[in-house]
């Protein structure tokens, strides 16, 4: 959902499903992916464990699948990265990225963890930027994930000098009953009793967040219930 929006969690606790009968008339502005998609710069943010690298692994997936050259998508994990210098050599001096702009394909690039760099946001955002100045954007598509928390008004306003009206900043929006259903399915367990046990212990907050839905799924798979009480 756009940052500045308002979240829906009247389902009991669960999002409110913005594709269910009553979803057009809540307030909240959720949107699938395929919904923003098409944006030239997609800046994906979220709070840790809401599933930002997941979410950004599956959309470089689905353009693997439809791009004709391997060269036209690429994934960077920035985490790894401890040195500025180093960093645009791997990004703006790599193989993939000259080729791109001494031809006239369009690259899909997806960079993933800005928070988790080893260097501070603010000196990986000031190289991504440096790297971007002169670039024929009009033919890139950048996604970036980072943690809410640390995230750069600074790159912010660079990308949107860059990229103009086409960049979108997104927060990751919590689960909806229908999301933890279908894991709890995949996962072998009756999904109706899940949430019902959920609702019955008041673990709605950590069933909406996926890395502490896992730990609940796992919790009722050993027993066949949840722990009796929220501690």
């Amino acid at each position: 959902m756009p940052r500045e929006g308002s979240i829906d969690l009247s389902d009991n606790g669960f999002l409110v499903d913005p594709e269910s009968e009553w979803g057009k008339y809540s307030t909240q502005q959720a949107v699938p992916f395929t919904a923003i998609e098409t944006m030239s710069c997609l800046c994906l943010l979220g709070e840790p464990g809401m599933g930002k690298s997941t979410a950004l692994r599956a959309a470089y997936q689905q353009a693997k699948q439809v791009c004709s050259e391997p060269n036209q998508v690429a994934l960077v994990d920035l985490r790894s990265y401890s040195s500025d210098h180093r960093l645009f050599d791997s990004l703006f001096k790599s193989k993939i990225w000259l080729s791109w702009r001494a031809g006239d394909s369009t690259l899909d690039l997806f960079l993933d963890s800005l928070d988790e760099c080893l260097l501070r946001v603010e000196v990986a955002a000031t190289v991504l930027l440096e790297g971007l100045n002169g670039a024929p954007v009009e033919r890139l598509r950048l996604r970036i994930t980072c943690r809410t928390a640390v995230w750069q008004n600074s790159l912010e306003s660079g990308l949107r000098m860059a990229f103009g009206e086409s960049v979108g900043v997104y927060e990751l929006a919590p689960l909806r009953k229908c999301d933890v259903e279908a894991e709890a399915v995949i996962v072998k367990l009756d999904a109706g009793k899940f949430v019902d046990d959920v609702k019955a212990r008041q673990a709605v907050p950590l069933a909406i967040k996926p890395i502490t839905l896992k730990f609940l799924l796992t919790a009722h798979l050993g027993n066949n219930e949840l722990p009796p009480t929220r501690a």
